[in-house]
């Protein structure tokens, strides 16, 4: 399973470099301004509907495949699911064509006319990519129950070699050009994952039945999966609606921050919780829950192990970050700064949502996923009504922080719910490391900021001072987990050692 985590981390990580420079080259042509916003916004009405599939259907289809499989209606069950989905995701396709003018209105309200007007024009051009998402995740998701990790993993590559090319050639600054190579890139990726499905030779269910006993219990589990998981969403959203209203250049500002901060997220939780979902799922379906709950437990240790360091990290050289990805062509220094800043207060919940996905698998492979519904409401509750205070004193930053606070107190509700769970098992949640991470976290973001501040260390330019940062933030973090002997870094130091022992032979 570890060698398995390892390398979709490192398709993942490949998959995730394109997805910047994509960034990076939309950033490049448009900067953070008035077209920038349009060409973001154009993208938030089909992402909602995408979401709204895709988000449940994740994590929800692998565990009822899991079941399916068990008395060999796996193949009948996709088949006729797939089926449903493209003829509910077409209509979903019409609603956005109808109502993309309200639906705009409500996400982007601070827009003026001709900045609206335009936003809904493409919004229309672009919902094609709505139904071929849905397609797209419904298929993952089957890939990745059959253990077929390292496709989907690489999903992304295809979308963001097009668009990169798009950008790269749209040198007078066209919209319209761009949106042809988004559209382009994801009809691209659908085709990617459907190559691999098509040489299953699948028999295709011409006629659909909504009385399909795993469908019906994918459809029992999807509502309250689609509210938790979409909870990061929802709130992202709601920052953008009032970034919309604080001048131009500020939700492409927003958008690129939440990207690099989801970026870490991408790579080190979706590559291990893919793995270890698939694992959970099957366990659950033979009711192993000891078993379960404790590679639920390594696993959310060993995460931790290294998303604490990169959370802390990402605060501390925020600024250094957006200049060093994005500050070329039409984006600038000035830009950087402001996204720096939003960057700086989204990076913690690089850890909380990392935490979260990872219970929350647990949670939807025992098919509790209403578990996470007290805690999911409540962040949302929070973290708007955080944002309507903030945003008044701290403008982009303000919603930004709002985000971190309410992603905390959903996490803490969170841990009581599964922390009585493990109790039960006769376990505890928490590995005896997690004071070791904390300990050396918090001493190795003192160490650079006492740099930062007392020598000439400040003066370096952001790639030289990103680079230092984190050769010597790493040294002080794992030298300090070293000295206390901490377990699960002794195990990947041994791990390492094994490694070069192979190499050698």
């Amino acid at each position: 399973m570890k060698r398995t985590v390892g390398w979709i981390m490192i398709f993942l990580m490949i998959s995730k470099v394109f997805g910047f420079f994509r960034e990076v080259a939309i950033a490049g042509v448009f900067g953070a301004t008035f077209l920038a916003d349009v060409y973001k916004s154009s993208l938030i009405v089909p992402g909602i509907v995408v979401q709204l599939f895709t988000t449940g259907l994740n994590a929800s289809l692998i565990p009822v495949l899991s079941s399916a499989e068990k008395h060999g209606k796996r193949e009948d069950f996709f088949q006729n699911l797939l089926t449903v989905i493209m003829l509910v995701s077409m209509g979903a396709f019409l609603l956005i064509l109808i109502f993309a003018a309200p639906m705009t209105k409500l996400f982007v309200p601070g827009y003026g006319p001709d900045k609206l007007a335009m936003t809904i024009k493409y919004t229309r051009i672009v919902a094609i990519i709505a139904p071929l998402q849905v397609l797209v995740y419904s298929i993952v998701g089957w890939l990745q129950q059959r253990e077929r990790f390292y496709i989907a993993a690489l999903v992304g590559i295809p979308l963001n070699l097009i668009i990169i090319a798009g950008a790269v050639l749209n040198r007078s600054g066209d919209l319209s050009f761009i949106i042809v190579a988004t559209i382009l890139g994801y009809l691209a990726q659908f085709l990617w994952v459907l190559y691999p499905y098509l040489r299953s030779k699948p028999a295709f269910n011409l006629q659909p039945t909504l009385k399909d006993p795993y469908l019906r219990m994918l459809v029992s589990m999807i509502v309250p999966v689609l509210i938790t998981l979409a909870a990061g969403q929802i709130n992202i959203l709601v920052d953008i609606a009032l970034a919309s209203g604080l001048g131009d250049g500020i939700v492409a500002n927003m958008d690129y921050a939440n990207r690099v901060n989801l970026m870490f997220q991408s790579v080190l939780v979706l590559s291990l919780s893919s793995v270890l979902f698939t694992k959970q799922s099957k366990l659950s379906s033979q009711d192993d829950r000891p078993k379960l709950f404790e590679i639920t437990k390594q696993n959310l240790s060993l995460l931790l192990l290294i998303i604490i360091p990169i959370s802390l990290g990402t605060m501390f050289l925020s600024r250094e970050i957006m200049t060093v990805l994005f500050v070329r062509g039409r984006y600038t220094l000035e830009a950087a700064v402001i996204g720096g800043g939003i960057l700086f207060f989204y990076a913690p919940t690089i850890a909380t949502r990392a935490v979260m996905e990872i219970i929350g698998k647990m949670f939807f492979s025992l098919q509790l996923p209403k578990k996470m519904m007290l805690s999911t409401f409540v962040m949302i509750g929070v973290n708007i009504g955080l944002n309507f205070i903030l945003v008044r004193f701290f403008g982009a930053y303000g919603l930004a922080l709002a985000t971190s606070l309410a992603s905390f107190v959903g996490l803490f509700i969170l841990l009581f719910q599964v922390k009585e769970m493990f109790r039960q098992e006769n376990m505890s949640l928490y590995s005896p490391s997690l004071t070791h991470y904390l300990i050396a976290g918090g001493v190795m973001l003192s160490v650079l900021y006492l740099l930062r501040w007392l020598t000439p260390f400040s003066r370096l330019s952001a790639l030289p001072m990103a680079l230092v940062s984190a050769l010597l933030g790493g040294a002080i973090y794992f030298g300090i987990l070293y000295y206390f002997r901490t377990e699960e870094m002794l195990q990947l130091i041994d791990q390492l050692k094994q490694l070069l022992k192979r190499g050698r032979r």
